[in-house]
């Protein structure tokens, strides 16, 4: 039989240092066959590992709303040249005709930025949910363990107490057996909890690059990565908006909509005979998607402005170019309120994100501080055999570390958020994309 300082050191110094999360390690075949503490086989990871890269690029060449969006283009595309195609007779007929070709010309403008606003929100999805398999994994991970290194212990601590074998200075009885189950089973919660993300994920993932179970395939990190020393540091918040007011394609689609509504005061002057004009919304694509919609349940997030227009305006030419004129001037306002919107939720963005910056570097303070006392706890208890130190110690070592991957895939979260909102004026730059 095992001497307890050898189980206590082998058992438990397995998991008394905390990996760090921006170092990945690769895993051992042979450990993902073993069974677990309850004794259950761990079905041992399947499928192609696909970088970040190569979901991102799978997403763009297989996702069905980014396909649906270039088939908005191409159909705007189309309808411009319908238009250009008409003859003098179709001029003459329809006096609006050249203000609607304009129009419609316009109108590319908002179907691109459609494209663009759907290819951006896709890269946010896929790159969400990609590290968010990699935490549930890690997560997954360290859970499995722990446990297989408290099992170590149990079993053995267990044997000592049933056994009735008394050795001085060593404090294991009953209630410390009690005590490490309720630890135990505690961990155990956690993996399943994490398993079952895992795996929700991997459907989510799949989904959001456009692809089925047939894809087989699995996130090739393993560990959460770090973006620099300081968590890319350089941004401010003044750049940041900036980058979204620049850059973000609802502003190009409610600004052109703005362009497009100035116009239909000329065309449905142009008209002069009939009483029932058609507008540009019988044939202009300016369908989009604002952000966002009104929230007021204890907080307070408005919502943007829908574009409006009547298919025709009906009576005489003067009337018709007045109630024209108010529908470009409420276009107008909806524009005001999307620049408003995007410029708020550009804020509080940078604020999320240098938030979490700030807890990822308190987390990896305190878990580099608990890794340092389950060193010394490690220590004594191989020569005072003082167990309940040690497990206490490896708790609270777990608990950080566990927080500290966690505040890395919010930090990681957050960065994403930024490049959507920045409309990729912020870039995740790491190693092993």
């Amino acid at each position: 039989m095992l001497s307890c300082r050898h189980l206590l050191l082998a058992g438990l110094v397995a998991c008394s240092g905390p990996a760090r999360a921006e170092e990945p390690k690769k895993d051992d075949p042979k450990k993902e066959e073993k069974s677990d503490p309850n004794g259950t086989p761990r079905k041992p990871a399947t499928g192609r590992p696909m970088l970040l890269a190569e979901c991102l690029t799978t997403a763009e060449q297989h996702q069905p709303r980014l396909k649906a969006a270039y088939s908005s283009l191409r159909g705007a595309e189309a309808g411009v040249q319908g238009l250009n195609g008409l003859g003098r007779i179709a001029d003459r007929l329809s006096p609006d005709l050249p203000v609607r070709r304009l129009q419609a010309a316009l109108g590319l403008r908002v179907a691109q930025a459609e494209v663009d606003k759907t290819r951006q929100e896709t890269v946010y999805d896929v790159t969400f949910l990609y590290f968010s398999f990699v935490y549930a994994s890690q997560s997954e991970k360290t859970a499995t363990d722990v446990l297989e290194s408290l099992d170590a212990y149990y079993k053995f601590a267990e044997d000592l107490v049933n056994s009735g074998v008394k050795q001085p200075g060593l404090t294991i009885d009953k209630p410390a057996l009690y005590n490490l189950q309720a630890i135990i089973s505690k961990v155990q919660m956690l993996r399943l909890e994490a398993e079952t993300k895992r795996r929700q994920t991997l459907v989510a993932l799949r989904e959001a690059m456009g692809v089925g179970p047939e894809c087989d395939f699995q996130p090739a990190a393993k560990q959460l990565p770090v973006m620099g020393e300081d968590g890319g540091g350089g941004l401010t918040e003044e750049l940041v908006v900036q980058w979204a007011l620049a850059r973000r394609p609802e502003l190009v689609q409610t600004a052109t909509a703005v362009a497009v509504f100035s116009l239909e005061p000329a065309a449905q002057a142009l008209v002069r005979v009939r009483p029932q004009v058609n507008t540009l919304a019988a044939g202009t694509d300016l369908h989009s998607k604002l952000v966002p919609l009104p929230l007021r349940n204890g907080q307070y997030r408005p919502g943007g402005l829908d574009t409006e227009m009547p298919i025709s305006l009906v009576g005489k030419p003067d009337d018709r170019v007045a109630r024209a004129c108010e529908y470009a001037a409420r276009q107008g306002f909806q524009h005001e309120t999307t620049v408003g919107l995007v410029r708020a939720e550009a804020s509080a963005a940078f604020i999320d994100w240098d938030s979490a910056t700030v807890r990822m570097g308190l987390a990896k303070k305190r878990s580099e501080t608990s890794r340092r006392a389950l060193e010394e706890a490690t220590a004594a208890a191989s020569t005072r055999l003082n167990p309940q130190q040690l497990v206490a110690a490896q708790t609270i070592a777990g608990e950080a570390l566990a927080d500290y991957v966690k505040a890395v895939y919010e930090h990681l979260v957050f960065l994403a958020k930024l490049q959507r909102v920045t409309a990729g004026g912020v870039q995740l730059n790491f190693a092993g994309k």
